[in-house]
């Protein structure tokens, strides 16, 4: 029993730790005052910022020990192959379509009940 914890315990930890990342503040000087930022794909950020990255689908934030970034939401995986509905990202959020037009939402009752998901 607490074997079966402790892999569930570190299936969570494993989980999270691979969802986070972070990278120290840098300090440069201007015109000789010692300045803070954290950079993130070249762009500089203040400590306080919030930036959102649709891109990548990750919200990181400056502080004043660094840039620290998450992901937002989940991808959905390991949807049946019988099933008439995809799943898609639009603005990092999981949306149900038809498989035979993504263009058309699927109904409720059409989306599997059993998928898989990875992420926060």
């Amino acid at each position: 029993m607490n074997s079966r914890l402790l892999l569930v315990f570190l299936g969570i930890v494993q989980t999270t730790f691979g969802a986070t990342s972070l990278d120290p503040i840098k300090t440069e000087v201007v015109h000789g005052k010692t300045v803070k930022f954290c950079t993130y794909k070249g762009i500089r950020l203040l400590p306080k910022s919030t930036l959102k990255d649709y891109d990548v689908c990750q919200t990181c934030v400056c502080s004043q020990t660094g840039l620290s970034c998450s992901s937002m939401g989940f991808t959905v995986t390991d949807i049946p192959a019988d099933s008439k509905c995809i799943n898609v990202k639009i603005e990092c959020k999981n949306v149900w379509v038809m498989k035979n037009d993504t263009t058309k939402k699927c109904p409720k009752k059409l989306i599997p009940k059993k998928v898989g998901a990875v992420g926060k």
